[in-house]
């Protein structure tokens, strides 16, 4: 027996399709929409068609689709010398790009001196797009510090990535990852 009713709304924070036939459920979970089995013990698939919106869902093989090949990566190498003095890249990241993940490597720990921080951004023809702020690494210590934050680069602001070490130090080497996905045509 299946029946068509006009819902507004539900009092409650699941709605289960198909109750009787222990079908999924649709759940409000802190503000996040979940899609989970009828015995609410793990996520289920959604699928959807191609977006034609830019607050469309998109499927896995859409936005497959849309990105070329591998992603980039540019390598920044630093040391406690570069303080003051930005360290750029000779490649770029080009405009419209997404950067996917920055990785800030610390091989031997910044000592002697007081609040060293690193700055990674990519140097835009007019604009500076900020792709790691200082509060996102420690180079005090040995390890990595990474970034995952998906940047959208601007139209007509890509340009090479501009590491800017600040504080003051006596010791202290590493190098920044970006990595960076292009968008096909």
């Amino acid at each position: 027996m299946s029946a068509n009713f006009d819902i507004s709304g539900i009092t409650g924070n699941v709605l289960q399709i198909g109750s009787e036939t222990g079908g999924p459920k649709i759940k409000n979970a802190s503000g996040v929409l979940q899609f989970r089995n009828a015995a609410d013990t793990t996520d289920i698939k959604l699928t959807a068609a191609n977006p034609e919106d830019l607050q469309d869902v998109a499927t896995k093989s859409y936005v497959d689709s849309q990105i070329s090949g591998h992603s980039p990566a540019i390598v920044i190498p630093f040391s406690w010398t570069d303080i003051g003095t930005p360290k750029v890249s000779t490649a770029t990241v080009p405009a419209t790009a997404i950067v996917a993940k920055v990785t800030v490597i610390t091989t031997l720990a910044f000592t002697g001196g007081s609040n060293p921080t690193c700055l990674v951004e990519v140097h835009g023809a007019a604009t500076d797009t900020t792709i790691s702020s200082t509060s996102q690494s420690n180079l005090t210590t040995i390890g990595q510090d990474v970034a995952v934050d998906l940047t959208d680069i601007p139209s007509g602001q890509g340009g090479p990535v501009r590491v800017t070490l600040g504080g003051t130090a006596s010791a202290g080497s590493g190098k920044v990852v970006v990595e960076y996905l292009v968008p096909s045509t």
